[in-house]
């Protein structure tokens, strides 16, 4: 093939829909990302997927003829699209009542908006002439100018867009191949007396005994001696000391406390120290009208 030619991808949105149904088979399979070949295939498909494929799409679906803009804003919006879609997309994530921001509602907002984009694109590209259609290209090896010469420009931008690319997609990988370890916390929680996170009475009459279950379980790697203590304005209602935990250990006791004062929104507050510094740790909240 010549300098200066172009491998012509008429077909890439086929190949993106074929790219896509190889990452869901082996996303639905499970399978390792570190595991050599397959585990490599899916990173970058997820890769691809999530930096590039949206913001293709939506290129693509917009500017749908040829030379309405040039290779280079192509490449340019379709990486700067992709990361602009997910920030909307965990927003609405979080408002709507039946899902959540993570991995899991990630992708599958990720799939959905792609599966809509992929028709609408295919459609519009198809109502136009066939001579007048966007279609991606390779450089082959890179476009030449007259005198059969890469300008300084190109194989400038060229590298800088080349740098970009390596460079986000290597951080990405390192990330998900290479995970900080999680840290993790002590375990400070509140039952009812029936051992549930719900029913804990919201109305209480004054000076009657409440029961709640307060549990703790340690997470530090090292053993550790935890105090409880229950509080109300400048009182302090029940105590517990002296919790003495191993890594893993859990501990459970029941609290008995009663408000003296009536009123709505009554604050008690169940609070955890680190023994013997009394350094607080964590803080629980519930809130009483006390009639």
């Amino acid at each position: 093939m010549g300098a200066g030619q172009r491998v012509k991808l008429k077909y890439e949105l086929w190949a993106l829909l074929i790219g896509g149904g190889l990452l869901l088979t082996l996303m639905i399979l499970d399978v390792d990302l570190g595991v050599p070949v397959l585990g490599i295939v899916r990173l970058l498909l997820g890769l691809l997927f999530v930096l590039v494929v949206p913001g293709y799409l939506i290129q693509a679906t917009v500017f749908r003829r040829i030379n309405q803009i040039d290779a280079y804003e192509r490449s340019a919006l379709s990486l700067v699209l992709s990361i602009a879609v997910i920030p909307p997309m965990a927003l609405m994530l979080d408002v709507l009542p039946f899902a959540a921001v993570d991995l899991t509602s990630i992708v599958i907002g990720e799939g959905l908006f792609i599966a809509v984009l992929w028709p609408l694109s295919f459609y519009r590209r198809m109502r136009i002439l066939r001579e007048h259609r966007f279609a991606a290209a390779i450089p082959w090896p890179l476009d030449k100018d007259r005198d059969g010469q890469s300008s300084p420009f190109e194989r400038r931008l060229n590298l800088v867009f080349l740098g970009l690319f390596v460079l986000v997609i290597a951080t990405i990988s390192a990330i998900v191949l290479f995970p900080a370890p999680a840290q993790e916390y002590t375990e400070f929680y509140v039952l009812n007396e029936s051992g549930m996170t719900e029913g804990i009475l919201r109305s209480i009459a004054a000076n009657t005994p409440q029961r709640v279950v307060v549990g703790v379980v340690s997470a530090e790697g090292e053993p550790h001696e935890y105090s409880i203590e229950v509080i109300s304005g400048e009182s302090v209602l029940a105590t517990v000391d002296a919790i003495h935990l191993d890594p893993g250990e859990r501990f459970e006791t029941t609290l008995e406390f009663a408000l003296s004062e009536r009123g709505r929104d009554r604050e008690v507050l169940l609070v955890l120290y680190l023994s013997p510094t009394r350094e607080l740790y964590r803080r629980l909240r519930l809130i009483f009208d006390v009639t």
